[in-house]
């Protein structure tokens, strides 16, 4: 899916789910992501990290859900992600956390609608617990694909590990 693609979607989810989207463009071969706030708080601390404006008080914790959409095809994998903030050293801490699948419960309503809509708009949802696991030596790097060893993931979406966290301070 392109840019337009992904912030139209955003703006789809937003009139049927209680969230905020976010489109965040991968930099370079990077995916592209939309970010979906579990609530509606403007600015949040998400914006802040990427340069936006700060919320007036920032909040200790948001969870989102990540949609990270692939550039080889019409791919996409949901994952949850916490972005926490801590005063440290007259700083502003921010933390993007993601996780390798969803912890929080309250999150399921938001999936199951996901679900059908990224069905609806026909885009293949992957289930980011087989994307992590290195894939088979399959001769699969003769035809194109990924070698042997790698994941699903590094190959779809992006080298670095689906849980790899981001810090800013601000």
């Amino acid at each position: 899916m392109d840019l337009d693609e992904i912030r139209c979607l955003g703006e789809l989810l937003e009139e049927l789910l209680p969230v905020r989207s976010i489109v965040d463009p991968g930099e370079g071969a990077a995916f592209d992501s939309l970010y979906l706030l579990a609530g509606l708080q403007r600015p949040s601390l998400l914006e802040a990290m990427r340069g936006g404006p700060l919320p007036e008080e920032p909040p200790p914790r948001e969870t989102y859900v990540r949609l990270a959409f692939s550039r080889l095809g019409r791919f996409v994998a949901m994952q949850e992600v916490v972005v926490a903030s801590a005063r440290a050293d007259g700083a502003l801490e921010i933390v993007e956390q993601p996780i390798v699948g969803f912890d929080d419960r309250r999150l399921q309503a938001i999936v199951k609608c996901l679900q059908g809509a990224l069905k609806k708009a026909r885009v293949v949802v992957l289930d980011l617990a087989f994307l992590t696991d290195a894939l088979p030596s399959l001769n699969a790097g003769d035809v194109g694909g990924p070698p042997a060893g790698e994941s699903a993931w590094s190959f779809l979406f992006s080298p670095d590990p689906p849980g790899s966290a981001r810090i800013v301070r601000i």
